[in-house]
């Protein structure tokens, strides 16, 4: 079983917002106050959750409960659904023995829907009664076109501390934060401006560099919670372990990040964009989400061989200034193009495809030092379908 963090529990429970039964309320606790940073949406209507959130994390850092309802996004609904959501958080602070001001909510579902407070009321009791160390009941109440829960749980080197993270993201996923719900749990205490900073750069690193289709959710949330445990030092950036937990917040980013992607609706694989050779890796990015944001690039990996001429077609749409004979294009190693033309054969790429299952598109703009990376998966009919019927 894995080690989970220390001082926080967990819990999932059904509601019956989801009219299938399954669980669409989850609960986390920290008996000792935590530590909390986070990122959000850039989406201009913003959830009434997220307004909440974000307003609290300017005033304070500390806070004790965590409480996420998935199904309806509390998103579109005025000052009802920022009434609705103080409701929410009040008696879920009732039921906890807490103030009001030490919970924060996260919202995911069906936009222009008010929460449905009854239901929602109903079970917050039986939320709190089954509070465990086992975070798997509340990874699966967090879920919506998901098909499968997404965590990691990761030791920190020199500290006998953990990460646990656990995402939720499968649709509307686009790389301008934060792309989905996530949030990541720490057993140690860690100074809050010097957490933010690793927070936003772990975000660039991972849950900034995917996309599924381009589309920005109202609700998105990333938030991590370091435990103020008694007797230890909090992390700074002088701190001998500090090195250690950058690493180990990054790598549980990056690899939640990898789990939204690989489960993007309809996906039948994934694509990752490397490029190098631009003249700044801001060029090299914009190069790179060009790529990934193509429809026309993502329905050409649905089969094999792909028509690369959508990967070429698109960095040159990407606006960046590069010299064109020096361009070379690979598809998980065999070279495409380069030296200003074809190469290679479909037969041989195919055989080559074939081989994986998830894919690595190489970019060369012999222009420079800059280089980016962005994943993406393919897009299906699956998509069509699921987003279709959504409503």
């Amino acid at each position: 079983m894995a080690k989970y963090p220390e001082n926080f529990l967990w819990s999932g429970v059904s509601s019956g917002v989801k009219r299938d039964g399954k669980y669409d309320l989850g609960l986390a606790y920290s008996s000792f106050p935590s530590t909390v940073v986070g990122v959000f949406t850039e989406n201009k209507l913003p959830a009434a959750p997220v307004i909440d959130t974000k307003q609290k994390l300017s005033l304070k850092t500390q806070f004790h409960a965590l409480v996420v309802n998935s199904g309806v996004a509390n998103a579109a609904t005025g000052e009802d659904g920022i009434a609705d959501n103080q409701q929410l958080i009040e008696e879920t602070a009732r039921h906890l023995n807490l103030e009001t001001d030490q919970v924060l909510s996260a919202s995911t579902g069906y936009i222009g829907r008010r929460l449905p407070l009854k239901n929602i009321s109903a079970a917050l009791p039986s939320a709190v009664d089954q509070l465990q160390r086992d975070p798997a009941e509340f990874s699966r109440a967090i879920l919506t076109t998901d098909t499968r829960t997404k965590t990691v749980c990761l030791p920190m080197p020199g500290l006998e501390a953990h990460i646990f993270g656990v995402a939720k993201g499968s649709g509307m996923i686009n790389p301008r934060m934060a792309t989905m719900l996530a949030f990541l749990f720490v057993d140690y205490p860690v100074e809050s401006g010097w957490l933010k900073e690793q927070l936003v750069q772990a975000a660039s690193q991972s849950f900034n560099q995917i996309t599924v289709d381009g589309d920005m959710s109202t609700n998105d949330t990333v938030l991590v919670w370091a435990a103020n445990l008694p007797g230890k030092t909090p992390l700074t950036a002088d701190h001998p372990c500090s090195r250690e937990f950058q690493i180990t917040l990054q790598k549980a980013a990056q690899l939640l990040a990898g789990k939204i992607v690989s489960d993007g609706e309809g996906a039948s694989c994934t694509i990752e964009v490397l490029v190098n050779g631009a003249r700044s890796d801001q060029a090299a990015a914009l190069v790179a989400e060009e790529i990934t944001g193509s429809p026309l690039v993502k329905t050409a990996f649905y089969q094999f061989p792909p028509n690369w001429g959508r990967i070429y077609s698109s960095i040159g749409a990407s606006g960046v200034d590069f010299d064109q004979k020096a361009l070379r294009i690979e598809i998980d190693g065999t070279v495409v193009f380069k030296s200003g033309a074809p190469v290679g054969s479909k037969a041989q790429l195919k055989k080559q495809m074939e081989k994986v299952e998830n894919h690595l598109i190489k970019i060369n703009l012999g222009d420079g030092a800059g280089r980016a990376r962005s994943i993406t998966c393919d897009l299906t009919r699956g998509y069509v379908e699921i987003n279709a019927g959504y409503s």
